[in-house]
């Protein structure tokens, strides 16, 4: 079954579909949390507000930037009217709120692990719509480009900014922490675009009935009880990052 809310389905509503030209909650979230982010860890704080605006841009959307690169086509972001004035305001709710309201409500512990928790919905939607989903639609068949387009949309925003020193106030060029370290969600970010370039056709045919249900199939048979369940599984494994950033 499909979890329907007035005609629309639950991922229609959480607005998994990049190019659909609305105010998208998950913008809005990951907006909310980089901003945050630097605010809280006072990037760019002996720099002007232009310093820190271009910071915040390119972390937050910089993986578009690379995706766009990558398949020699145009900024994914760039030709949708409502992806960057929404991560624009976002960044003058965060920084420039009367009072502060949107920290200190975000910082709240009940509405913090909410938010986590859609931000997490927005990184697993970047690895999989933003990222395999769109290198597919460019006709993009092989599974090596696949993966790293996959990976670089959900990491490529952290890696743009080690590699420009972007949390810095003096920008320069080195190589990526991520690269040296390979951290832990640096890791997951690549599984993850792995398991779901490898396993979209498979799950897309068992749902539809075109494929039958014997052996490897009747595994992934319990999970068509939701539209886009590799999707699901790839939101589910990012929680842990977000709420255990150690391991």
């Amino acid at each position: 079954f499909n979890i329907v809310i007035d005609g629309l389905n639950l991922m229609t509503v959480l607005n998994l579909g990049f190019y659909n030209g609305r105010l998208r909650p998950l913008d809005i979230c990951h907006g909310i949390a980089i901003a945050l982010e630097l605010k809280l860890s006072q990037v760019g704080v002996n720099c002007s507000w232009f310093h820190r605006f271009v910071t915040y841009i390119l972390i937050a959307i910089g993986g578009g930037v690379l995706v766009g690169f990558m398949c020699g086509t145009h900024v994914p972001w760039l030709t949708d009217n409502w992806c960057f004035p929404t991560y624009v305001a976002m960044y003058l709710g965060v920084y420039f709120c009367p009072g502060d309201i949107v920290t200190r409500i975000m910082i709240y512990q009940p509405f913090y692990f909410l938010f986590r928790v859609i931000d997490a919905i927005s990184w697993g939607h970047a690895i999989t719509n933003w990222g395999v989903d769109y290198a597919v639609g460019l006709g993009l068949t092989s599974y090596p480009m696949r993966i790293i387009i996959g990976f670089f949309s959900g990491a490529g925003g952290g890696i743009v900014a080690e590699m420009f020193c972007l949390r810095e106030d003096n920008w320069g060029f080195k190589a990526p922490h991520a690269f040296l370290s390979f951290p832990f969600d640096v890791k997951m970010c690549l599984i993850l675009s792995i398991f779901y370039s490898v396993t979209l056709e498979p799950m897309r045919d068992v749902c539809s009935g075109q494929a039958e249900l014997d052996g490897y199939w009747s595994l992934l048979e319990w999970l068509c009880v939701v539209e886009e369940p590799c999707k699901v599984i790839v939101i589910l494994a990012l929680l842990p990052v977000y709420f255990y950033p150690a391991v």
